[in-house]
């Protein structure tokens, strides 16, 4: 299931235009006949289709190309491609034919947010009440949702800004033996940026304890709350989250002494891609309907 929007203009869209304009934005590839939006970071995807002219069209709606995004996704992947869609229509100076719409109107991203919105919903109930969706499914609150997904959408900005002194993480998804976590990685106890997350990642390199011959690599998963006790508190700001700001640029006697003390992870751990985690009001929503259904 997707929800799709099709594209004309006065004048034809050659291939060369069309990837020419692509090849001047993050997180494109070019596959065929897509440009495929894939954000590393965020875990939103999305394309846009050139259409090839020897396809039947209908004459009085000429397609000169499309957009395509998967429905049963968080609700934020229609927050990122808003701003995708509005640059790339007005840049070629195309009208849009929405198939959800009745009638045709002027592109805002007000309202393709609001379209996205509703077909996303029905993506959800279909796929949750005809069995299309796993067993297990992840939930979180939608505003959750999209704060974890404004940061990883603001962390190669703000590494940028910090410089290469500060290691800035993007937030990810844990699941440690179906107890799922919001996590961040805090690698030999580096000066890191710190976000307000349920579960700190601690890769030990350098801190790793040490047999006779080497250190053993491992790696450490422990609560945020830990933190508190050689950093310095969360604090909200002027980032998208409460975080902790290192006040160091290597790490001090009391960072280096905690971390080496930590007890290494033993427990099945696996990481949940960000479009598996889902909106819990959306989800709870769903399946309120479907227990209505005869």
């Amino acid at each position: 299931m997707s929800y799709d929007l099709y594209f004309g203009r006065g004048k034809p869209l050659t291939e060369t235009e069309f990837f020419s304009y692509f090849l001047g934005r993050r997180n494109y590839t070019r596959q065929n006949r897509q440009a495929w939006y894939s954000n590393d970071h965020t875990g939103v995807y999305f394309n846009f289709l050139i259409s090839d002219p020897n396809d039947l069209q209908d004459a009085e709606k000429p397609r000169l190309a499309s957009f395509n995004i998967n429905l049963y996704r968080p609700h934020f992947f229609g927050l990122e491609a808003g701003p995708e869609l509005d640059a790339f229509i007005e840049h070629f100076e195309l009208t849009v034919i929405d198939p959800q719409e009745k009638e045709r109107e002027r592109f805002s991203v007000e309202r393709f947010l609001s379209n996205w919105n509703q077909a996303n919903e029905f993506g959800y109930k279909a796929s949750l009440n005809l069995g299309r969706s796993p067993a297990e499914v992840h939930v979180r609150p939608s505003t959750e949702l999209e704060a974890i997904w404004r940061w990883n959408y603001e962390v190669p900005r703000i590494q940028t800004e910090l410089g290469q002194n500060v290691f800035v993480p993007r937030i990810v998804w844990i699941n440690a033996d179906g107890d799922l976590n919001s996590a961040a990685v805090w690698p030999d106890g580096i000066a890191t940026l710190v976000p307000a997350v349920e579960k700190i990642i601690v890769p030990r390199n350098k801190m790793a304890p040490r047999n006779l011959l080497s250190r053993q690599k491992d790696m450490c998963f422990i609560d945020q709350s830990l933190l508190d006790q050689c950093l310095a508190p969360l604090e909200a700001g002027r980032y998208p989250l409460p975080c902790r700001t290192p006040a160091y640029l290597s790490p001090p006697k009391n960072v280096d002494r905690f971390v080496r003390a930590l007890t290494p992870e033993r427990r099945k751990m696996e990481g949940v891609s960000m479009d598996k985690v889902l909106d819990a009001e959306i989800v709870e929503g769903a399946k309120r309907q479907g227990e209505s259904l005869p």
